[in-house]
């Protein structure tokens, strides 16, 4: 036959079992306050991460160079996207110069592309 564990001292008065139980719930308080402040650091630190690259990507040259690369990279099979020079950040205002777009089977050339924020300018 199995021996029987019990998980407290029958022996043990009340008043040391709800002091036992009162310095358990103490330490699961102590437990969750470290687990919410280490929670709001993370949470911190990973909205600072985020701010820092969304400013990196709109604010500077090569954030835009970033950008285009990867507009240029998830184009359809059989488009092309060329420029020859691009001046401004990606926030605006941006002029691509020299910007050649070509979509099977047609093709357009445009000499001077500006994005505003308030719209396209050819």
């Amino acid at each position: 036959m199995a021996p029987i564990f019990r998980r407290t001292d029958p022996n043990v008065s009340p008043e040391e079992r709800e002091a036992r139980i009162a310095g358990l719930r103490a330490r699961r308080r102590a437990r969750l306050r470290w687990l919410a402040v280490r929670s709001g650091i993370a949470s911190l630190a990973l909205a600072l991460l985020i701010l820092v690259g969304a400013y990196w990507l709109l604010m500077t040259f090569g954030g835009r160079d970033f950008l285009l690369s990867q507009i240029v990279a998830r184009l359809p099979a059989g488009t092309t996207l060329a420029w020859e020079r691009a001046e401004g950040p990606a926030s605006g205002p941006l002029s691509l110069h020299g910007l050649r777009f070509w979509v099977c089977p047609w093709a357009q050339q445009v000499r001077r592309l500006s994005v505003l924020r308030g719209g396209i300018s050819l």
